[in-house]
């Protein structure tokens, strides 16, 4: 698979799913964006949590056992958020194949 296939995959396998008005239709912002279903809480973060996701699936797939190094009911703020990022991709450069 070469590099444009690989980027298309993971794109179109996790993304940000958009938000629907009644009638069925993708919300957009004034600026023609369209508006993600996500929580206005997480809002900021949801770049860092969806490429987080991408790096520890990534790694399941190649069978490797992603540990998760908190506890659930530690509160995530956006430092928190930024070192997880930080190391789910360096986890993933670590991989051998």
């Amino acid at each position: 698979m070469n590099k444009e296939d690989q980027s298309a995959y993971w794109y179109h396998r996790y993304s940000l799913r958009p938000l629907l008005d009644a009638q069925g239709h993708v919300s957009l912002t004034p600026t023609g964006a369209a508006v993600h279903d996500v929580p206005l809480i997480l809002a900021e973060a949801k770049d860092s949590i969806l490429m987080t996701g991408k790096y520890l699936n990534a790694i399941r797939e190649c069978g490797r056992q992603v540990v998760r190094p908190l506890p659930p009911d530690v509160h995530i703020g956006e430092a928190l958020l930024t070192s997880s990022r930080s190391c789910g991709a360096f986890a993933l450069l670590l991989l051998d194949y």
